[in-house]
């Protein structure tokens, strides 16, 4: 199979190849795409890689390396010369995804600079831009063989978890790696698999762009490692990289910001390339109180034995609420969809304290796959007398003008249409068994919608208008139906939110904090109990005295 060849490429369907116009090139990120570049840069944050680990974090699904996308710029042409990457520079503005499709728009000038950005092909985003220069070089462009693939690292790295306070100006790391003819094929055919059509002639040397994506486990991996964010990267070639050569990335922290949870690091590599990195520092995943915690403060609310369905709960509120009610004797059926590890580890925690759960992977936009779960719960516990709507998509901002349609309508499926769907399973058997709960997890959004938030604030209004509607329809079959309206509460949905924001809000509030996950599950266990035996139709506002008032 040949490799990078001499020679330009012939024009296609993917590439715009004239350099007086820009150049576009189309690409999907796939699956194997991105297990390829973690093989290749040996960056292999379970951000990227691991769905359990994704969907407990602020982006709730795996998103994909920043520096990955930059090998396409191996497929943008040049006019007919031999040239060598001399400078580099990227601004990572915005999250990519598994499956995203994405162009690669340049712009190339005769002399060899050129400016690019990377688009979301559907919402025209721009996701990442930049700027480089080429030099003329009197080296011939490789050809790479067949090696077999190969990662350029050569040192067994480990990945690191550092909090932002533990990092510090002066901390240093050095990793070994080399540009062989294996890294090249790896290289090779992840281009392969992102545009299928082409048969690939760089106009340049490939070596210094495979030395830069050490860029990529020097932050997802070095430091800070799992809680890493990118936000931008610049280089300057001074001497070209060597095919097989062994080289060491040193770095070193030479900044960091304790006000926007950030850290730059300067970088070299021998005496071919120097550089920096900005990345940002995420919080690490709130901890939750564990089941024995809650289980010392809990008392007798007319829930034992009650079985309690609660969407969305292997984290943040809804495992929260899941530990009390098992605490208060309930039976706590756990429904997730991504992040299986965590519902089993929390089913674990409250077996230990000889609380009673199961959990049930369904997704819930998916009436059948609802059905099913409400069958084996039946199965196993008996008819659900409790359901808790509380899924959601994220809590991500997203301009209105660069919102689509279909950004709205995953909100909808998951906050809407999910709650419709498990409703729709229970309230049979609760008729049956002559009445039951539903409680829907609301928001103060709805009353004070914060900026940039249309898909999310839509979301949750439909679900105050369902919640007042069942209300109404089934009081007299006994199936009482509230809403538990939190404010800002201390959970991964709101970990990309920056502390002095977070600390802000926590201020201004009349109990200058603001909420934790168990003073909402209080209020749905309040809600579901025998306490709250004549309301329906209702909100409780647990928002620290904020508005809205009543």
């Amino acid at each position: 199979m040949s490799g990078f060849l001499v020679g330009k490429s012939l024009p296609s369907k993917h590439m715009s190849q004239a350099h007086n116009q820009p150049q576009h090139i189309s690409f999907q990120i796939t699956e194997s795409m991105v297990r390829r570049f973690a093989f290749l840069s040996g960056d292999t944050n379970p951000l990227h890689l691991h769905e359990d680990v994704a969907a407990t974090s602020a982006y709730r699904e795996r998103i994909v390396h920043g520096f990955l996308p930059l090998c396409f710029l191996l497929a943008v042409q040049f006019p007919r010369r031999t040239w060598r990457l001399r400078s580099l520079r990227a601004k990572f503005l915005k999250p990519i995804f598994l499956n995203d499709a994405l162009t690669l728009e340049a712009h190339v000038r005769e002399q060899g600079g050129f400016s690019w950005r990377i688009l979301n092909r559907k919402s025209q985003e721009s996701l990442i831009e930049g700027k480089g220069e080429m030099v003329p070089s009197e080296a011939r462009i490789p050809i790479a063989s067949d090696a077999p693939e190969e990662s350029l690292l050569r040192d067994n790295i480990q990945e690191r978890t550092y909090a932002m306070q533990e990092i510090q100006e002066g901390m240093a790391n050095t990793m070994r790696f080399a540009v062989s003819q294996g890294a090249m094929a790896g290289a090779r055919f992840l281009l392969q698999e992102g545009l299928p059509d082409e048969k690939f002639s760089p106009a340049f040397s490939p070596f210094e762009l495979l030395a830069l994506l050490m860029c990529s486990p020097s932050v997802g991996m070095v430091m800070p490692g799992t809680f890493a964010t990118l936000y931008g990267f610049e280089a300057t070639i001074e001497n070209p990289i060597v095919l097989d050569a062994l080289y060491e990335f040193k770095e070193e922290v030479v900044f960091v910001s304790g006000a926007t949870h950030s850290i730059k690091k300067e970088f070299a590599v021998g005496s071919a390339i120097r550089g920096f990195i900005t990345a940002g520092v995420r919080s690490p995943r709130a901890r939750l109180a564990s089941f024995a915690d809650i289980q010392e403060k809990a008392h007798d609310m007319g829930l034992k034995d009650k079985v309690v369905l609660i969407t969305g709960a292997n984290s943040g509120i809804g495992a929260t609420c899941a530990m009390l009610f098992a605490a208060l004797g309930a039976k706590v059926a756990i429904n997730y969809l991504r992040g299986k590890e965590d519902a089993e580890n929390l089913v674990e925690d409250i077996r230990k304290g000889d609380g009673k759960a199961l959990c049930f992977q369904a997704d819930i936009t998916h009436r059948e796959q609802v059905r099913a779960m409400v069958g084996k719960i039946n199965e196993f516990f008996g008819t659900v007398d409790v359901l808790v709507n509380n899924a959601v998509r994220d809590f991500l901002p997203k301009d209105f003008l660069s919102t689509q349609w279909e950004d709205i309508q995953r909100d909808l499926d998951v906050v809407v249409k999910g709650s419709v769907h498990c409703s729709q399973e229970v309230i049979p058997g609760m008729i049956k068994a002559g009445g039951g709960r539903i409680i829907t997890i609301g928001t103060v959004a709805t009353d004070d919608p914060p900026s940039r938030h249309s898909k999310y604030v839509i979301a949750k209004s439909g679900l105050v208008g369902l919640t007042r509607a069942l209300a109404v329809e089934y009081a007299r079959q006994n199936i009482l139906v509230n809403m538990v309206v939190p404010s800002m509460v201390e959970t991964d949905l709101i970990a990309h939110i920056p502390d002095g924001f977070r600390k802000k809000i926590a201020e201004e509030s009349p109990l200058g904090r603001y909420a934790e996950p168990l003073d909402i599950a209080r209020a749905v266990a309040f809600l579901a109990s025998d306490y709250a035996s004549f309301t329906t139709g209702q909100k409780i506002m647990v928002t620290g005295g904020l508005p809205p008032l009543l």
